[in-house]
């Protein structure tokens, strides 16, 4: 049950904000679109309706973190406010929809995914340079603002995020798993708290596979434990095989995100954007206007069907393409796996020790 008797309602007022919507709600929290009752200014609030104090404390991590980072592609986090005896945090609106939606609809060209993946790399190079590591991005992490008619990628919920100067803004205990795991790096897998800013290099490296391909580069598996075994030793199909005509910047800085050793991975993100980057064609016209389009509907709540035919991501659309994908269930800073899966997983599969206890501590903690 809810800490909150109930849940804000339109018109409601917290602190010196108005309620207008509910813009989703988890297992945590709840989002709300409010605005400020003197200057009519809209915003997005985060609050939490549990009294658990790690989650609390969490949230205020959040805050602290995210609320240093002043970035084009970084949400911005401007105030904390408490309600009822919960905190919530006060960030900037994004007015479009998140990555994944985006993805499960359509197919991006390369020219779309070119410039939304430079963005998301400068804002997660951003936080690093900050001394962040993010530990949770996936698409579900991306919202992307359609503000002025314009795509802007915006990363967003450092709820796992931890501080490269040391542990102590770190709740992550040793030997614990937090993330999403399909997007986590081999050594997150094994211990959240000791990666360094490389485990965000591979969810990166995930994530502009599935942008420029439509596909998970581990996904095909019939249960979680292979996943992990898959994310575990690196094992996916190269990214030439599914995009022969990928130019050679985009999958190289995929491949060499991709490695499931840290000591041959790309270093940093800073190293990766400047690889993305390297001898760069000029953004074709009209990059974003479909996929403005789609987002914009999207934020609206109109119901659209994955748009049939769509062209496959390449810059002059020629490849034939593969079915759009189906956005994955996702709980705030992790899966929703069931007790009853994994025991029948558990039951039937041998795995190591600790991934094991990965999967059970993502259970646990997510």
């Amino acid at each position: 049950m809810h800490a909150l008797h109930l849940l804000p309602q339109p018109g409601m007022t917290i602190d010196r904000f108005v309620v207008d919507r509910v813009l989703g709600e988890g297992g945590t929290s709840v989002v709300l679109e409010v605005h400020n009752a003197r200057l009519g200014t809209s915003y997005a609030l985060k609050l939490l309706h549990t009294r658990s104090m790690s989650l609390q404390e969490r949230l205020l991590r959040e805050a602290r973190l995210q609320g240093t980072l002043q970035h084009p592609h970084v949400v911005q986090v401007l105030d904390i406010v408490e309600h009822q005896g919960q905190l919530g945090i006060v960030m900037e609106r994004v007015d479009g929809p998140s990555l994944e939606e985006v993805l499960s609809q359509k197919h991006l060209r390369l020219a779309q995914v070119d410039r939304l993946a430079e963005q998301i790399l400068a804002g997660v190079a951003f936080a690093h340079g900050a001394g962040i590591i993010h530990r949770d991005l996936k698409p579900a992490n991306v919202l992307l603002s359609t503000r002025g008619g314009q795509l802007c990628a915006k990363v967003c919920d450092f709820g796992l995020a931890k501080h490269l100067d040391g542990d102590a803004i770190s709740a992550t205990r040793t030997g614990c798993t937090l993330g999403t795991p399909q997007y986590m790096s081999p050594e997150q897998i094994r211990d959240a708290k000791r990666v360094d800013a490389r485990t965000d290099v591979f969810a990166l490296g995930t994530m502009l596979y599935e942008m420029v391909t439509g596909v998970h580069p581990f996904a095909g598996e019939k249960d979680a434990w292979a996943t992990l075994r898959r994310v575990s030793e690196g094992r996916h199909v190269p990214i030439r095989e599914r995009m022969p005509h990928i130019p050679d910047r985009m999958a190289r800085a995929i491949t060499e995100a991709l490695e499931p050793d840290p000591a041959q991975r790309t270093p940093s993100v800073a190293t990766m954007l400047a690889t993305w980057k390297a001898e760069s064609q000029a953004f074709e016209l009209g990059w974003e206007d479909d996929l403005l389009e789609t987002a914009e509907r999207i934020a609206a709540g109109r119901s659209s069907e994955p748009e049939p035919g769509c062209a496959a991501p390449t810059l002059f659309a020629t490849e034939p393409s593969p079915a759009p994908r189906k956005a994955t269930p996702t709980v705030t800073n992790g899966p929703s796996w069931s007790p009853i899966v994994l025991a029948s997983v558990a039951g039937g599969l041998a795995l190591p020790a600790a991934l094991v206890g990965a999967v059970i501590a993502v259970w646990t903690f997510g």
